[in-house]
């Protein structure tokens, strides 16, 4: 950790990161860390050596983000990726990486972690870095023991969620991984308005000197 308090949190760097590759939900290669790097300075306005400190990016990704990210590759051409469908457990398939990071991630005895319980989610442990109304306290008790086999913790994860979300009146459904939609096609009455800006856009006493080619009228409308 860095003694610089003003630097974004892991589960706020590892939520920003999420969204990038939530993204690009078309490659299966993922982002290389360099480059996912120069987003996140983008994004939180910081050269990269400044936001991560002494923290490297790898770690701040499977920190935050757990069993829901892959990092691969080596040296140079290390690069992150969510994990796909096939490979997920029913547990980090339920829930986003980022629910799932908040009850798996160990908590010093004592410590309260502050959760963000709308989209999109984060959280704290320090009460003064809290950036949101109405947090939600995850306590030591909320947590999976660490040293449980694999698949059994998941299991104990999924519980302590289940568990929670009843003593806090919160639906789990709520907490349920939404893959990126940026990359599908839009709907039919999307279409439709994209066709309309795009007429609206030209005055309407000059609209008789354009004309539109059927292709490009099929490829707005019905594709």
């Amino acid at each position: 950790m860095t003694d610089n308090e003003d630097l974004p949190t892991v589960s706020e760097i590892a939520g920003a990161a999420l969204e990038f590759l939530k993204a690009q939900t078309g490659s299966e290669d993922g982002i290389y860390l360099s480059r996912l790097g120069g987003m996140l300075s983008q994004h939180f306005r910081r050269p990269t050596r400044e936001l991560l400190g002494k923290r490297k990016l790898s770690q701040i990704l499977k920190d935050g983000l757990g069993d829901a990210v892959r990092i691969e590759g080596s040296e140079t051409t290390l690069a992150a990726r969510l994990v796909t469908e096939s490979e997920m457990t029913g547990g980090v398939v339920r829930f986003d990486p980022v629910i799932w990071a908040a009850f798996s991630r160990p908590l010093g005895l004592g410590k309260i972690r502050y959760l963000k319980a709308t989209r999109p989610f984060t959280f704290v442990s320090d009460i003064e870095k809290l950036t949101w109304e109405n947090p939600k306290e995850i306590r030591e008790g909320d947590i999976a023991d660490a040293a449980l086999p694999k698949p059994e913790r998941d299991r104990e994860i999924t519980h302590k969620i289940d568990e929670w979300c009843v003593q806090n009146n919160v639906h789990p459904s709520l907490f349920k991984y939404e893959p990126s939609s940026n990359n599908r096609p839009p709907k039919a009455a999307s279409r439709h308005n994209i066709l309309r800006t795009l007429v609206e856009a030209v005055p309407a006493e000059k609209r008789k000197n354009f004309s539109l080619q059927f292709d490009l009228i099929y490829e707005l409308l019905d594709k």
